[in-house]
């Protein structure tokens, strides 16, 4: 008798766990949409995701890394860290944490690009009330190419994912909020 009543706890708790997010404010969503249909957003980042290879384990193993920071996982809190929108130009700072498999200019070890997307696409997903921008850009001063996946959640949280032409991917946290006068 209390293993099956142990077996019906479990099973009301996974089955009270499945389904749709009922905190979904429409208000924030509705103003995710405004500030995507006037390309006037600023997208601050929070950690940056490289991929974990031998080199970047090796880097974590040695200490190098701030406390609380992983090789997969690392904070950007008190960088200046950004995607921001404003008409049809976008412009990007991130710190990159990962391998280059092509190096041609040493200006800069982050990933910058201050431009005109192409193909620049917008799409919201009905079902989970998200948003997914996609696009391509080039590096600022270099002839490096940037393809860009964005996932927007109804709370404002974002996932950014970067592919490039000469580094391994990397991916991003953190959260988008009105442009700044």
């Amino acid at each position: 008798m209390k293993l099956k009543y142990l077996y019906l706890v479990i099973l009301g708790c996974v089955l009270s766990s499945c389904g749709t997010p009922k905190d979904i404010n429409p208000a924030d969503v509705a103003q995710i949409k405004d500030w995507l249909k006037q390309n006037e957003y600023h997208i601050k980042l929070t950690h940056a995701n490289p991929q974990v290879t031998n080199a970047m384990q090796q880097v974590a193993n040695s200490g190098v890394l701030a406390l609380g920071n992983t090789a997969n996982s690392i904070s950007l809190m008190g960088s200046t860290s950004y995607v921001e929108m404003t008409n049809d130009s976008i412009i990007g700072y991130l710190p990159y944490y990962g391998e280059r498999q092509v190096v041609n200019n040493l200006n800069s070890g982050g990933i910058e690009f201050n431009g005109i997307p192409k193909n620049y696409q917008v799409t919201f997903n009905e079902k989970k009330q998200t948003h997914q921008i996609t696009f391509d850009i080039d590096q600022v001063e270099s002839n490096e190419n940037y393809q860009i996946r964005m996932e927007i959640f109804p709370n404002k949280k974002v996932y950014l994912n970067i592919n490039s032409t000469q580094r391994r991917g990397i991916s991003y946290d953190g959260y988008i909020q009105a442009l700044e006068e």
